[in-house]
C-alpha cells in the first residue's frame, strides 16, 4: 500500500519535520486516491512543522497487509466522548479517536468510520480545533465510503489539520496530549492484535521499533513540563518508558539483515524484544490506555 507520510511509523510512529505540499482542500476522488497511493503523495500545506507522531494509518495498513484481523472492540466507543470533561481529557481522547478513525478506515469499517469522523469533529470543536473537520471534509467522507484509499487519505488529513492548528496557535500542551493519546491508542491496538507471540513476526518487530518513536515522543512531551496535565502525563508514561528501556538494540544484527537485501529497522539498528518484554510493554500500555479512556 501507499506510504502517505514522510515519517516512518511503526503504531507506528516517528518524530520528524515534515514538508507538506500547499493545497486547498478538494474532493478526493477514487482516481485521485489511487494515484496518490501509487506515488506516495499526501495533500497538505507546505511548511516545516514538528510532528510529535505521524498519522497512524500507515501502521494499520502494515498490519492489515500482514493478515492481522480487525477487532472493532478495540476502538474507544464514540459515546464515551460525553464523559470527557476536562481539557486534558479531551485532548488525550481526541488523539485516541483520530487513531481509531484511521484504524476503522484502514479496515474499511464504514459504519465506525462515519461515527468516528463525527466524534472527532465534535471533540475537536470542544477544544477549539474546529478547522480540523470541515463540512467539505465530511462531504468527502460520504462521497468516498466505498473507497478504502480515499477514506484513509482523508483520515490522515484530519490529523495534519489538528497538528497544524495547534502548532500555529501556540497550543503545544494540547498538541503534546493529543500526540500521546494517539500514539498510546495505536500501540494499544497493535499489541492487542497479537494472538500469539512470534519474535520473527514483522508486526512484532514494528512494535519493538516503537522504542525509537517513544524516545522522540517522550522528549517532545517533556519540553512542555511544568503544566499539571503534562507532568501527570509524564508520570503515567514512566512504566512504558521502563518497558522500552529494557529492549536491546543490536547493530550487528541490523547490518547483517541489510547485507542480505532485506529491510532493516531502527535506523540501522535492530531492536529485539522477548515474549516477557512484550508482555510487560503490553501491560503498561493497556494500563495507561484504560486510564485515558475511562
Amino acid at each position: 500500500m501507499r506510504n502517505i507520510f514522510i515519517i516512518s511509523i511503526c503504531f507506528g510512529f516517528l518524530v520528524a519535520c515534515a514538508e507538506k505540499q500547499a493545497k486547498t482542500d478538494q474532493e478526493v476522488t477514487v482516481d485521485q486516491a489511487k494515484s496518490q497511493a501509487k506515488e506516495g503523495k499526501t495533500e497538505a500545506p507546505k511548511r516545516k512543522v514538528f510532528y510529535p507522531i505521524a498519522s497512524p494509518e500507515q501502521m494499520f495498513d502494515f498490519i492489515s497487509d500482514n493478515g492481522v484481523v480487525y477487532q472493532k472492540e478495540l476502538i474507544n466507543p464514540a459515546e464515551n466522548r460525553k464523559a470527557y470533561v476536562e481539557s486534558a481529557e479531551k485532548a488525550l481522547n481526541l488523539g485516541v479517536y483520530i487513531t481509531d478513525l484511521s484504524y476503522a478506515a484502514a479496515y474499511q469499517d464504514l459504519e465506525s468510520t462515519i461515527d468516528l469522523y463525527q466524534t472527532v469533529r465534535a471533540l475537536g470543536s470542544e477544544i477549539n480545533i474546529d478547522e480540523m473537520m470541515s463540512d467539505e471534509m465530511m462531504k468527502q467522507v460520504s462521497d468516498n465510503l466505498q473507497n478504502k484509499d480515499s477514506l484513509a487519505i482523508i483520515a490522515g488529513r484530519s490529523y495534519f489539520k489538528a497538528v497544524d492548528y495547534l502548532e500555529e496557535n501556540g497550543m503545544q500542551t494540547k498538541l503534546a496530549l493529543l500526540s500521546v493519546g494517539g500514539w498510546i491508542e495505536g500501540l494499544y491496538i497493535s499489541v492487542n492484535s497479537i494472538d500469539e507471540f512470534d519474535a520473527s513476526s514483522p508486526t512484532i518487530q514494528r512494535i519493538a521499533d516503537q522504542k525509537v518513536t517513544f524516545a522522540n515522543l517522550y522528549t517532545y512531551v517533556k519540553r512542555q513540563a511544568g503544566n499539571v496535565a503534562i507532568d501527570q502525563c509524564l508520570k503515567d508514561l514512566e512504566p512504558i518508558r521502563r518497558a522500552f528501556g529494557a529492549l536491546v538494540e543490536q547493530k550487528e544484527a541490523a547490518q547483517k539483515t541489510k547485507s542480505k537485501g532485506k529491510l532493516s529497522f531502527g535506523g540501522g539498528k535492530q531492536i529485539t524484544i522477548t515474549e516477557a518484554q512484550f508482555n510487560s510493554l503490553k501491560e503498561a500500555v493497556n494500563a495507561y490506555r484504560t486510564k485515558i479512556v475511562e
